[in-house]
Parts: structure tokens; C-alpha cells; sequence
């Protein structure tokens, strides 16, 4: 009785835990106007990154660490590897402290596609980052995510 007691209360405890990681949404042709509909009245961060990018992951860590101190940041995460890499991803994540962000993974099909179906005008360099606004059009620029850009995030996201 003992037993099934305390296995109850590990079961307990561990759903907790998993329900503060967010999946690994897989994105697709229509998943960016998903992200824009449940931003659209909220600022957020979105960071385009791959396993083998360093300053990717630099400017994910820089991200993760304001939001230790602000939880209320919306960061967004979006992996531009092959499905097949979800486990790395994930591993990634955890490691990093982020799988509780919003986090996606490039789906099936042609990155290209994909990558249109985010930005028409990006062409895959990374880093690549995106300042999501209410009621303006998302602003991308290619490169390492700034002290500024994190400011203007954490700033604007506490008004």
C-alpha cells in the first residue's frame, strides 16, 4: 500500500514537471501564421537556429537567461534540422534550459518552402531572428542577436 502510495506521488510529480516543457511542434507551410495568430496581441522573440550553429546557440543562451529573470518573456525557438534530428533537438533544449519555450522544428518538405513560408525574403543564413510585434509586421534581420534587440524585447514586452 506503501508502495503504490509513494509510486502515486512520483507519477504526481513527474506530470508536473513534463507539463512545463511545450512539445516539439513540427512547423510547416501554414504554422507561421499560427505563431502570428497566438502572438498577435503579444511581444515575442523568435530565434531560427540549427544544431551545428554556434552563434545560434549563443544568442539562445543570451535569450534563455533574461527569461530566468523575466518568465513572462515569449521567446519562440524554431530549429531549421531535418525531422530526424528531433532527438538532438530536444537534447539541445533540455540542456539549455529551454524546452519550456515555444519550440518548433522544421517539418516534412522542402526547406525551401518552409523557410518562404516564414520569410519570402530569407534565404537560410542563420542566426536569423525575428522582434514579433502587436499590430506590426514581424522584423527579421540575419546575424548575432544583439544586447539591443534583447533590451528592445525585454523592455517592450514589460509595458
Amino acid at each position: 500500500m506503501i508502495r503504490l502510495g509513494l509510486f502515486s506521488l512520483l507519477m504526481l510529480v513527474l506530470a508536473g514537471f513534463a507539463s512545463h516543457t511545450h512539445a516539439l511542434q513540427p512547423f510547416g507551410s501554414d504554422s507561421a501564421d499560427e505563431i502570428d495568430a497566438r502572438y498577435a496581441d503579444e511581444m515575442a522573440l523568435l530565434l531560427v537556429w540549427s544544431l551545428g550553429c554556434h552563434y545560434c546557440k549563443e544568442g539562445m543562451v543570451r535569450a534563455g537567461e533574461l527569461r530566468k529573470k523575466h518568465s513572462d518573456l515569449n521567446l519562440i525557438l524554431l530549429n531549421v534540422d531535418p525531422p530526424q534530428d528531433a532527438a538532438d533537438v530536444k537534447q539541445v533544449l533540455e540542456d539549455m534550459g529551454l524546452s519550456d519555450a515555444d519550440n518548433w522544428q522544421f517539418g516534412e518538405g522542402p526547406p525551401a518552402r518552409l523557410r518562404a513560408a516564414l520569410d519570402p525574403a530569407w534565404f537560410g543564413e542563420l542566426p536569423r531572428n525575428y522582434v514579433l510585434q502587436p499590430g506590426k509586421k514581424p522584423r527579421g534581420f540575419s546575424g548575432r542577436l544583439t544586447a539591443e534587440v534583447l533590451d528592445f524585447w525585454v523592455e517592450r514586452s514589460m509595458q
